[in-house]
């Protein structure tokens, strides 16, 4: 099953990690102006300021603060109307020390700052031009990344059932400033109107929504990504001066950032890609 942005945020939101965040579902009498949830069974106001993330049902994104929360009624209030009813049935998250936007920009921050997990990619949107020999790729869906290169390429026409490799001696990647471009020897050039198959790797990109999925999916990058988080968090906390004695938040951080780095060895290698020559203008 595939890892998600919601995944993740509930993840560092758990047992082990920040342990500031209840998933919990609403019962009869919830609506758009309230959650209902007997399962609570805090004091009076001891939810007040805890944010709220609905995550299924109609009001589904929808993020707030908590302005009031009443125990003899199991009700809790938001600081503003949800875009729709909530349900009985329908999930939503507590979260008490970090916002799950703050969860949310953690996760990514983590996943831009690895660069040893890798996801294997396949772009057929290049079609051969008679007589043109450079075909820019950084702007593909997922871009070429001149570092990392393509790993392999093919050719096919429309009447055509099998993909042909093209000769690796015949093709090469060139960067010009921002731009990266494959670049063919005339007498390497697929016949016009072929379609082009690039084989290539990608850094793991951000995750954008609750449902967007981590690619690659590895049990290591999961547990990097979920410390990373946790650690970027609690440092916030040391450094926006709201430390405790003992240096309890740096401590914390630094414990985070330890375990990343473990799991950060233990990344899962892809075999080593082609030799292929890069020109850099």
């Amino acid at each position: 099953m595939a890892t998600t942005l919601k995944d993740l945020r509930q993840g560092i939101g758990g047992l082990g990690f920040c342990a500031d965040m209840l998933l919990t579902t609403a019962i009869s009498g919830s609506d758009s102006t309230k959650i209902v949830d007997n399962k609570l069974v805090r004091t009076n106001d001891a939810f007040n300021y805890y944010w709220v993330a609905v995550v299924s049902g109609s009001a589904t994104g929808d993020r707030r603060v908590i302005a009031d929360w009443v125990q003899s009624t199991y009700t809790l209030t938001p600081d503003r109307n949800f875009t729709a009813a909530v349900s009985s049935g329908d999930g939503y998250e507590l979260h008490r020390l970090f916002s799950p936007s703050s969860k949310d920009d953690a996760v990514n921050q983590a996943i831009r700052e690895q660069r040893k997990w890798l996801r294997r990619v396949e772009d057929e949107t290049i079609t051969i031009v008679a007589g043109t020999y450079r075909y820019r790729v950084d702007n593909l869906i997922v871009g070429v990344d001149a570092t990392l290169g393509i790993d392999d390429l093919y050719t096919k026409a429309s009447t055509d059932t099998e993909w042909a490799r093209v000769d690796p001696n015949l093709w090469w990647i060139e960067q010009n400033g921002a731009y990266v471009y494959l670049m063919f020897k005339s007498e390497g050039m697929p016949a016009t109107s072929n379609t082009l198959r690039l084989q290539y790797r990608a850094y793991s990109a951000a995750l954008s929504a609750d449902t967007s999925t981590l690619s690659p999916d590895d049990p290591n990058l999961v547990n990097f990504i979920k410390c990373k988080a946790a650690g970027l968090l609690f440092q916030q906390k040391a450094d926006q001066g709201e430390e405790k004695p003992n240096g309890h938040w740096q401590n914390r951080a630094s414990e985070m950032e330890r375990k990343a780095e473990m799991f950060y060895g233990l990344r899962t290698h892809l075999p080593p890609k082609p030799s292929q020559k890069v020109a850099l203008w």
